[in-house]
């Protein structure tokens, strides 16, 4: 580590003269960091495009290059290999068996061969095995007399490979009084679908993404495959974990269906949903479908994004700043496939943003004393995956971290409330934030006591276990979010002035240890 100005007085007073601003430099710095701005990027990062950034995922893809986009514009230095913001890791994964296939048999007796990973997907908790049969389209796969809506009632279904939309009729209709309107039901998740296929007597249930959801036609159900793992655990025992009826199940896309039943599905969905009857459609004579789609595990490469700022000692000391860029997805775990994209505006793309507002004020201001590495990780949401990675390859000696500066959750609840949590045993941190809130006449309320139960639940909790002074930057009382992990952590109700101010805190705290050399 260098040495303090505590330490030699000499050095102190060389310091002092060499910080070119001061208090005016930093405040400048930090007027910088805007409600405006931090507004505009979780509106990007939480955007429908993204999908809700599950790991991994196209949608976390799409906000990493976001991410990267913004790194280079402020002219941030890349801290992967090869000039790259990203820092490969490997991701232990269920993937689609490579040795999985599709056919159909159309009416001419010609095979068409489908593509495994395009045209269709295993879905993990199904029962692997192979399945060959008559296809028919049974609407929604729903046997819910409650909801006057009984796709097998005609008994067609028995022996034959069932095809099926996901959700529910009008899903999106908030005014249908079946179905409880927009909000989904029971009889939209996989497993209901699936126990009414198999007492109907189907013998495979193929899902195909509902035409509302406004996906590619040449889509699959999103986010089935890769599905990131606990280490040793087996592909096979999600099957026993998910506890379904033993009928093989895929996903296949849109266009691929049509082509097997010659019809404009489309138009087949929108007069579903007009008429509100059930249909059974049959496909043309003499078709046939066959499938075998399992899980096998694989490593799948990953990466988090590191950026950095060098310091002008040389000395090898760093101080970390991180935000995991990563949400939940369509979360078809938790949700049980009721397709619903779950957006993370709060989670974590408020600490996602604000990280870039500070990336952005930090790089217009001259060089800090020491190292700035900017870190934002994904895999939080299956485990702190990204953080631990790093963590087992670090860029830097985890003895020549000064800290590790978190955020995570920064938009809701109290707007002037600001928990950080790790300081139960640090005063001197303590005492040296409550220095820089005064500093910068920060308005926010500093709760240091709460949030020992969320600790260990963020990537920060990585580094803390390497013997890293790591700190949580978090909105406060978790029970007062109504939104945590749902559909409705959206964007437009997240609170841009508390990511101001804290984000402000966040600046002035790694300036006064980076830029003036201050240590608790």
């Amino acid at each position: 580590m260098p040495s303090t100005p505590r330490t030699w007085p000499l050095l102190a007073v060389l310091v002092v003269l060499a910080v070119p601003g001061g208090d005016a430099e930093r405040d400048a710095a930090l007027k910088t960091i805007t409600a405006k701005e931090c507004a505009v990027r979780v509106e990007t990062l939480a955007g429908p495009e993204m999908q809700g950034r599950g790991t991994p995922s196209a949608g976390l893809e799409k906000a990493a290059r976001y991410v990267e986009e913004e790194l280079a514009a402020c002219g941030l230095e890349p801290a992967g290999p090869e000039g790259s913001y990203r820092l490969p890791y490997q991701l232990y994964c269920a993937v689609a068996d490579p040795q999985g296939k599709a056919q159909w048999t159309d009416a001419a007796g010609a095979v068409q061969a489908l593509e495994l990973g395009t045209d269709f997907v295993p879905v993990p908790g199904s029962r692997p095995g192979a399945v060959r049969g008559v296809p028919v389209f049974a609407g929604y796969a729903i046997d819910a007399s409650k909801e006057e809506w009984r796709d097998f009632a005609s008994g067609k279904a028995r022996g034959k490979l069932v095809f099926a939309f996901t959700r529910e009729p009008r899903a999106d209709d908030p005014k249908l009084k079946r179905f409880d309107g927009a909000e989904p039901t029971e009889a939209s998740t996989f497993a209901s679908k699936l126990r009414a296929v198999a007492e109907a007597g189907g013998i495979g249930l193929v899902l195909v993404p509902d035409p509302a959801l406004d996906l590619d036609p040449g889509a699959t159900v999103p986010d089935l495959v890769p599905l990131p793992l606990p280490r040793n655990f087996s592909a096979a025992r999600l099957g026993q974990l998910a506890g379904w009826p033993d009928v093989p199940v895929i996903s296949m896309s849109r266009r691929a269906a049509e082509a097997i039943f010659a019809t404009d599905l489309g138009k087949h969905h929108a007069d579903l949903d007009k008429r509100l009857r059930p249909k059974l459609l049959q496909a043309p004579e003499g078709v046939v479908v066959e499938y075998d789609a399992g899980l096998v595990e694989q490593e799948v490469p990953y990466f988090n994004l590191a950026a950095r700022i060098r310091g002008s000692s040389g000395s090898g000391a760093v101080l970390i700043l991180g935000a995991h860029l990563d949400h939940v997805g369509w979360n078809h775990g938790d949700d049980a496939g009721r397709m619903r994209i779950h957006p993370g505006a709060d989670d974590n793309a408020s600490g996602s943003a604000v990280l870039l507002e500070v990336a952005q004020a930090c790089a217009a201001l001259p060089p800090p004393q020491d190292d700035v590495l900017f870190l934002w990780f994904t895999g939080e949401e299956r485990g702190l995956l990204g953080s631990r990675a790093y963590c087992e390859e670090p860029l830097y000696p985890h003895t020549q971290a000064l800290a590790m500066l978190n955020m995570d959750m920064v938009a809701r609840n109290d707007p002037r409330l600001l928990n950080v949590g790790g300081l139960w045993d640090r005063p001197e941190w303590a005492r040296f934030l409550r220095k820089q809130a005064r500093a910068i006449r920060s308005d926010l309320e500093l709760d240091f006591d709460q949030g020992r139960d969320l600790y260990q639940r963020s990537d920060h909790f990585a580094f803390h276990e390497h013997n890293v002074p790591a700190l949580f930057f978090f909105e406060g009382d978790l029970n007062k979010n109504e939104v945590y992990h749902r559909p409705g952590d959206v964007a437009e109700t997240v609170d841009p002035g508390k990511m101001e101010r804290i984000g402000r805190l966040f600046a002035a705290t790694a300036y006064a240890l980076m830029w003036e050399g201050e240590r608790p």
